[in-house]
């Protein structure tokens, strides 16, 4: 809030709010199962590829979308 009155942020090209459950989830992920997917074969690697390659496959799932549709990008810039 700013003086009382809702944020409105528009810039999500560049990046973009996220809900409490989304930092809570980023926040336990950074303390417990940090590490480099399709790295490695050690443990918290493949731990983190397994929830990666989950999270495509509920966003998949979400927009009914092809298998090779979903593909994550460093930002706005590199998608287009």
């Amino acid at each position: 809030m700013s003086g009382g009155r809702p944020l409105v942020y528009l810039d999500n090209s560049a990046t973009t709010q996220k809900p409490q459950q989304v930092i809570d989830a980023m926040s336990t992920y950074y303390r417990t199962s940090n590490s480099n997917v399709h790295r490695s074969a050690h443990t918290l690697a493949e731990e983190a590829t397994i929830s990666f390659e989950e999270s495509r496959e509920k966003i998949r799932n979400w927009f009914g979308a092809a298998e090779s549709r979903v593909v994550f990008t460093s930002g706005t810039t590199e998608a287009i």
